[in-house]
């Protein structure tokens, strides 16, 4: 389930796990948020009790912002969309597979 925090990012969820027999075996929680320099803090939880509280040196930017921060690489005809949705990843994911195999390809050709 997607969770909404102040200066938190879309990723941030909290997920249920349960077994075979739909009985609840724990809770996992997973916050990425902007720390006070502007990176992001990687905070996860299981079964309330913290695991990992971790400031990165990785710049915070929504997936909005990753997408319109991405360079300008023709995929030619190919659908981020179709490939986020089959894979079952974000678009954010997708675009960043697809940007990788479209880089690769270039240099490789």
């Amino acid at each position: 389930m997607p969770v909404i925090l102040e200066n938190s990012h879309e990723f941030s969820n909290v997920t249920f796990v349960f077994d075979n027999k739909k009985k609840f075996l724990s809770t996992l929680e997973l916050y990425l948020t902007e720390n006070k320099e502007g990176f992001f803090n990687i905070t996860q939880y299981m079964d309330g009790e913290e695991k990992v509280n971790l400031d990165t040196d990785f710049q915070f930017e929504t997936v909005e912002e990753f997408k319109n921060n991405q360079p300008e690489i023709t995929l030619f005809a190919f659908d981020i969309d179709f490939l986020a949705s089959c894979l079952g990843i974000s678009v954010g994911l997708a675009t960043i597979i697809a940007s990788t195999c479209a880089v690769a390809c270039y240099f490789t050709d």
